[in-house]
């Protein structure tokens, strides 16, 4: 009998449900999101969905995983240590984190002889921030299609193919990127690809361009002209 008593209790205490209490600070969860209120011992292991705040960004919980804020918190369930859990969002004003794009390798090239593909990284050092907030890029105002360029996180890595960029003509092109998402919906980032003509190009005819050959040859039939009247006056 002292055995099954010894089930029982812990049968019962399995069944114990310890609260998780949770402070937004006037933030809120994205629509159809939800954290657990409760915990048991027999509760699997879950990660925390981050709230959202218009003209803030979330940097991290902090109480029951600690002083230093966190965006990413998984509970795990512990046999030997269940308690009450608390946790706080951290917030900080989005005007302190503004995006800005840098453009690397292969925003410099001659016209049609671009060898590699551009890079353009946005908002490194930004908490919280990446492909995610990408919304569209253009250049000098006309979208790029889709299957020229990628989009990747670390903050935002856009990378434009060479391919793309082989169509461009010689100049500077403005390159914009889009973005969106809570506290930069709106907001754009410009940097510049530049595209320099062909050493020398600038003193040949254009392609087409017929003109200075129609005058040589205009040139030679006037001093042919002039030589054949020369050798005939000399014969009479």
């Amino acid at each position: 009998m002292k055995a099954n008593e010894a089930v029982t209790l812990e049968a019962s205490a399995d069944a114990v449900e310890y609260a998780i209490a949770y402070e937004l600070g006037d933030g809120a969860l994205k629509a159809g999101e939800t954290n657990p209120e409760m915990y048991t011992v027999e509760t699997t292991a879950f990660m925390l969905n981050n709230p959202i705040r218009t003209g803030y960004v979330f940097t991290g919980w902090t109480g029951s995983n600690g002083t230093t804020p966190q965006t990413t918190v998984t509970i795990i369930t512990n046999k030997n240590k269940l308690e009450k859990l608390s946790y706080t969002a951290n917030w900080t004003s989005a005007e302190k984190y503004t995006p800005t794009l840098k453009m690397e390798g292969g925003a410099n090239f001659i016209v049609g002889m671009a060898t590699e593909d551009a890079i353009a990284r946005i908002g490194e050092g930004v908490p919280n921030f990446g492909a995610a907030n990408f919304k569209s890029v253009d250049l000098d105002g006309k979208p790029i299609d889709t299957k020229f360029y990628q989009v990747r996180n670390g903050s935002i890595i856009l990378t434009i193919e060479k391919a793309f960029l082989n169509t461009l003509s010689v100049g500077e092109h403005a390159l914009n990127v889009q973005l969106k998402g809570e506290g930069y919906e709106g907001q754009t980032v410009s940097g510049q690809i530049v595209v320099s003509p062909v050493p020398g190009a600038s003193h040949l005819p254009k392609t087409g361009d017929d003109s200075p050959i129609l005058l040589w040859c205009a040139a030679f039939g006037a001093c042919a002209a002039g030589l054949a009247v020369m050798l005939a006056r000399k014969k009479k």
